[in-house]
């Protein structure tokens, strides 16, 4: 009884860590969204960008759809997330790779 209960707790913590390699962390997602808001900026910023305010706005309205998500839970999830310095300092290294990767695209 006990090597059978042994071995069903070690077969679903197997299968619990491969499911979590397998999908993608939230702070992932959100880095994702964050680095396509901060390039976006950068285009809006750049003196020779062609972008109208409205146009701006309107791509930054489209890329919190695409995340499936408001400028206020934006900020709130920041903010949640600032609270914890390990967990903030991943974050940042991961948009910080995000956003090389897309300029080295470019």
């Amino acid at each position: 009884m006990r090597l059978t209960l042994t071995c069903l707790l070690t077969t679903l913590l197997f299968f619990l860590a491969c499911k979590r390699q397998s999908s993608p962390q939230p702070d992932d997602k959100l880095a994702s969204l964050y680095a396509e808001l901060i390039l976006l900026n950068e285009e809006y910023k750049h003196p020779s960008s062609p972008l109208t305010r409205e146009e701006y706005d309107r791509k930054i309205a489209a890329i919190l759809k695409k995340y499936d998500t408001s400028k206020e839970e934006f900020s709130s999830r920041l903010q949640t997330l600032s609270a914890d310095q390990e967990r903030f300092q991943a974050f940042h290294q991961s948009v910080s790779k995000k956003l090389l990767e897309s300029r080295t695209k470019q």
